[in-house]
């Protein structure tokens, strides 16, 4: 939903395919405030935005289904 909203406001395939991946691992990366606090909502509250991020991340499928198309399209 977020690669096909992307690609109907910018138009662009990479934008659309990439920019989720990105902002995926870019959540992930919070995983790294768990480290720093004794508090258990919070381990819990970031431990959570960590798996949504991993989530999102795991969508390099979709760039991977698209390559093939593409070359084909510029052939």
């Amino acid at each position: 939903m977020i690669s096909d909203w992307l690609m109907r406001k910018t138009g662009s395939l990479n934008i659309a395919l990439k920019t989720p991946i990105v902002l995926g691992m870019l959540l992930s990366i919070s995983m790294v405030v768990c480290n720093y606090t004794e508090t258990e909502w919070v381990v819990v509250f970031f431990m959570a935005l960590v798996f949504f991020g991993r989530g999102i991340g795991a969508l390099g499928w979709a760039v991977m289904a698209e390559i093939p198309h593409r070359k084909r399209s510029v052939a």
